[in-house]
């Protein structure tokens, strides 16, 4: 690839997923390499947060999102979240992971590790 290819899908991804969009993008590609039971581990991680904890953060990084003229860039990586993992809850915990990765610097710290422990329990580092 030329430089001004890698230049243009550079752009793309970064209009796409935001400033953060290698992470979003390394997420979604390990989710879509997750195994059984990675995603089983991931879903009781996501599961033991609890519903008003895990709700509430996820209003804030969307309603963030938002503020932050980073919509676009969340629904579109809440989306192909939930796309590429079938398996419930895990799916909803990688587009945890994925939402907390674009509007990373715009929330809190409490925000991010409410949305992104799950991942990091179950399957390791924000690649």
């Amino acid at each position: 690839m030329g430089n001004a290819s890698k230049m243009m899908a550079t752009t793309a991804a970064a209009w796409a997923f935001g400033p953060n969009h290698e992470q979003v993008a390394g997420i979604i590609d390990r989710a879509s390499r997750m195994t059984e039971d990675e995603a089983g581990a991931l879903g009781d991680r996501w599961t033991a947060v609890g519903h008003a904890t895990g709700v509430y953060a996820f209003n804030q990084a969307y309603d963030t999102a938002y503020i932050a003229d980073l919509y676009d860039a969340a629904h579109l990586a809440i989306e192909v979240a939930i796309a590429t993992v079938s398996a419930e809850p895990a799916r909803y915990a990688v587009r945890d992971t994925a939402l907390a990765c674009v509007v990373r610097n715009s929330i809190s710290e409490e925000t991010f590790q409410t949305l992104t422990g799950p991942w990091l329990e179950a399957i390791g580092n924000i690649e």
